[in-house]
């Protein structure tokens, strides 16, 4: 298993990493890029990972975006990024990936709210996680929240979890005529989210019930609404089809080259079978004037 991780509180800025070793010839390549943007604290955290299994590899993507507007975000990413992982490499061999990341998204929950417990705000601190997972089978996924996981194919961006936010409250409602369109898209609280990890109890996740096929030249992103907030679709597009050596460093500066003077933390992870065949693996992470507080690279297996 190889675990690189990044979650930061500072302004510091820190260098390109150095590549993981290559996975086998049927795996992506992966990619991960973040910034601070104009936020006093990194509350993004991140990890890419590649695990053993009897199958084949299983190349995973997750991305937990602490809520800013609620206690302790950043602890709270850290704390359900960590699980997550934690839980995906002790998984028995035999256990399959849908089951495992739903077991592992119920762990980090579970952690974030032992945390907000003991700091007296259990339900006021929370965090998104949004995971993708490769094998041979396919793509799977887990996600709550409103960080993104997003399929690149043929020149179109689809997104393919279902974001837990009042927008698709609003916008049911206003299809069946409770309220007018531009009352859906004017509510203050349209991007309030309707579900997060760290609740007393979390039922409402997005999931894929069966593995998802890729083709070459697909590009999964695993993402931040730092990303998706700030790049339409039509502008992450044509940066994917040019075909950019790290595209998670290239959405990185496109989202910074935007000027946004309130730039919320940006990151994005990238599996990508685009030329995929002579060099797979995983890259490591280009974090581009990161927060940065940990980087931890180990390996294991799983157990036999």
């Amino acid at each position: 298993m190889r675990f690189l991780r990044r979650c930061g509180r500072s302004r510091s800025r820190s260098a390109i990493i150095s590549p993981l070793p290559t996975l086998s010839e049927t795996q992506p390549h992966c990619f991960s890029a973040q910034h601070i943007g104009h936020r006093e604290s990194q509350q993004d955290c991140f990890a890419n990972l590649e695990l053993g299994r009897p199958s084949g590899k299983l190349v995973m993507a997750v991305v937990c975006d602490g809520m800013g507007g609620l206690a302790y975000g950043a602890e709270a990413a850290q704390i359900a990024c960590e699980s997550f992982v934690e839980t995906c490499k002790s998984a028995p061999p035999d256990e399959d990936t849908p089951a495992v990341l739903d077991r592992a998204i119920q762990e980090a929950n579970r952690a974030v709210a032992e945390m907000a417990g003991r700091r007296q705000c259990l339900g006021n601190a929370g965090t998104t996680l949004a995971a993708a997972a490769f094998s041979a089978e396919g793509l799977h996924w887990i996600a709550a929240g409103d960080s993104a996981i997003l399929l690149y194919r043929n020149g179109a961006l689809t997104r393919l979890n279902h974001p837990h936010t009042y927008a698709a409250i609003l916008d049911a409602r206003a299809l069946v005529g409770e309220i007018s369109r531009s009352a859906a898209l004017e509510d203050r609280q349209r991007d309030a989210l309707t579900s997060f990890v760290g609740v007393p109890s979390l039922r409402d996740v997005d999931a894929s019930i069966r593995p998802f096929p890729l083709a070459s030249g697909d590009i999964v992103l695993v993402a931040s609404d730092g990303l998706t907030k700030t790049l339409e679709f039509d502008q992450i597009e044509p940066l994917l089809a040019e075909g950019p050596r790290d595209p998670a460093r290239s959405l990185v500066e496109a989202v910074l080259a935007k000027g946004r003077p309130h730039q919320d933390n940006v990151t994005v992870c990238v599996l990508s079978l685009a030329g995929s065949g002579k060099r797979g693996g995983c890259l490591g992470a280009a974090v581009v004037a990161a927060g940065l507080c940990a980087l931890a690279l180990a390996a294991a297996r799983w157990p036999e």
